[in-house]
């Protein structure tokens, strides 16, 4: 019986260490997944911060050239041409930012995925599990150790289990 114990206790210590490390392992992925989610947020703020003052220097520009274009009606053609070339710009640089937009959800997604969460509700209520496990292994650990301790006691031999 007491062979059996021994191995319990060695099983549920193996468990409660395999636990440790499988919670640091994930704690280490989800420090490194956030702190490159907040870089890509850092990034995506600065392109479209000077995404969205070129496309306002840029419609502002078109609206130079169209107060030009009223007043000077005779040389349309090549002010029509600036228009559209401007135009043309601007529909460019919006596709550009949507396309970065696009691609930081695409990251939240995948960040959403790496943590296994979809919301931070999800993730606190996992790592609260977690860590009542953790106790409950911690406790049942604590009882066995006792337990071994006892029954040595009462065979006359001592091990460092408390």
């Amino acid at each position: 019986a007491g062979g059996e114990l021994s191995a319990a206790s060695v099983g549920s210590t193996q468990k409660y260490e395999d636990l440790q490390k499988e919670n640091e392992e994930l704690c280490d992925r989800i420090f490194a997944v956030q702190e490159e989610k907040e870089q890509l947020e850092c990034e995506w703020q600065e392109r479209h911060k000077s995404s969205a003052a070129e496309v306002s220097r840029l419609r502002e520009h078109v609206t130079n050239i169209m107060e030009t274009l009223n007043s000077e009606r005779g040389n349309s053609g090549s002010l029509q041409e600036k228009i559209e070339f401007l135009t043309t710009e601007l529909e460019r640089r919006t596709a550009e930012r949507d396309e970065i937009v696009g691609k930081l959800e695409e990251i939240e997604t995948l960040n959403a995925h790496l943590i296994g969460h979809q919301n931070p509700k999800q993730k606190r209520q996992y790592t609260v599990q977690i860590k009542e496990e953790n106790n409950e292994l911690k406790q049942e650990n604590r009882k066995l150790a006792e337990k071994i301790a006892r029954i040595e006691q009462v065979r006359g031999v001592r091990g460092p289990y408390i």
